[in-house]
């Protein structure tokens, strides 16, 4: 099995791809900024998205894909907060898509909460970003900006998340 994570972000998102033995074979950055209407901005971010799933599943071939995907906690601000899942319906409904598409491929999809992809990771459900990056392999990539390597190491922990997860659907 494959494990895709995805850090989701408006700003910053973060992809990574580990391999059965917990291997990274490779990771993703992009940053949408702002200026379209944010519905659009959703659907952009996510086909961007999906275009690099579908490009590491297709050159992998893997018969088993499992991706672990963050899901948005409430910081008190309601419009950020359906921001966020608006963002993860269209990266799910892609996913959804693809796997339709890649009859092949078993997906699986695992949402998983920050609190528990910072514990699998660091045993710390209140880890910090730093705390992230040092348990990732992203904490010697010096020369990658560090909103990246947080985005890549908060990946890496939703992957780590999914990877143990009871809780997974098949798409």
């Amino acid at each position: 099995m494959y494990v895709i994570g995805i850090d989701p972000g408006y700003g910053m998102t973060g992809l990574v791809l580990v391999d059965d033995a917990g291997n990274l074979l490779d990771s993703y950055t992009l940053d949408r900024a702002p200026g379209e209407h944010e519905g659009v901005r959703a659907v952009n971010h996510a086909n961007e998205i999906a275009g690099k799933l579908d490009e590491w599943i297709i050159e992998k071939c893997p018969p088993d894909v499992r991706v672990g995907i963050e899901t948005p906690t409430f910081n008190g601000n309601p419009l950020t907060y359906s921001k966020q899942w608006r963002l993860i319906q269209a990266i799910e409904s892609n996913l959804c898509a693809l796997a339709l598409q890649l009859k092949a491929v078993k997906i699986t999809l695992a949402e998983v909460n920050p609190k528990t992809s910072k514990r699998v990771l660091t045993g710390n459900g209140d880890a910090n970003k730093a705390d992230m990056v040092d348990k990732s392999p992203f904490q010697t990539c010096s020369y990658m900006p560090l909103p990246e390597r947080e985005a890549l190491a908060d990946a890496w922990g939703h992957a780590a998340a999914a990877r143990v997860a009871k809780d997974v659907e098949e798409l």
